[in-house]
């Protein structure tokens, strides 16, 4: 549990606590503000969430009454479904991405590639950037999965290799997914649907 600070004072960047009639006017205004903006954008987030959990959350309850018609019991998750009002006007999208991920075992993949590398490129700088920049990670800190993807695709007789290609194979992580939910609307005159922007950054 956070400790409230003391009346007249406000703690800095270093953890102390500073009396309020130390601290700059405009220095308190900064400080008011960027709490005050970033307690509406908390209140935000929090009422996005509710509404993402609110709207699968009824998409879900209309899908088991289509499947009650048909006594038919669903399983899993809701995903790739679009529902549409009768004009087409709207629409609401759900989708399930599943995204490529690998365990620990890459890195021993790596390891014989580099092997390989090293009886068959010699000295070539070229092919061994070529190698090292299929496993580099992106901005986000994972490894590029269709980049080590297209490795398979090389037929190369070598035992190291091909026992490389089966260890990224066998440490593929299926396991995770992604689900998102999108909503539409014809907009005027025209005939594609626009989707209604809910990332404050495209806003």
């Amino acid at each position: 549990m956070t400790t409230p600070t003391p009346q007249g004072y406000k703690e800095n960047s270093q953890g102390h606590l500073v009396p309020i009639e130390s601290i700059k006017p405009m220095d308190l205004q900064r400080d008011e503000l960027v709490a005050a903006l970033v307690d509406k954008a908390k209140d935000l987030s929090f009422a996005m969430e509710a509404f993402k959990n609110l709207a699968y959350d009824d998409i879900e309850a209309h899908m088991q009454l289509s499947a009650d018609e048909y006594d038919v019991e669903l399983g899993g998750d809701l995903g790739n479904l679009t529902l549409s009002t009768l004009n087409g006007k709207m629409a609401v999208k759900i989708a399930i991405d599943r995204p490529i991920f690998f365990d620990e075992n890459i890195h021993t993949a790596k390891q014989l590639i580099d092997e390989c590398l090293a009886d068959w490129a010699g000295n070539n700088v070229n092919l061994k950037s070529l190698i090292h920049d299929v496993f580099k990670t992106n901005s986000t800190g994972n490894l590029d999965a269709k980049r080590i993807m297209t490795l398979s695709k090389h037929k190369i007789d070598d035992e190291r290799w091909q026992k490389a290609m089966k260890i990224i194979d066998d440490s593929i992580d299926r396991t995770r997914t992604k689900k998102y939910i999108r909503f539409y609307e014809r907009v005027g005159e025209e005939k594609k649907l626009t989707q209604i922007s809910l990332n404050f950054t495209a806003l």
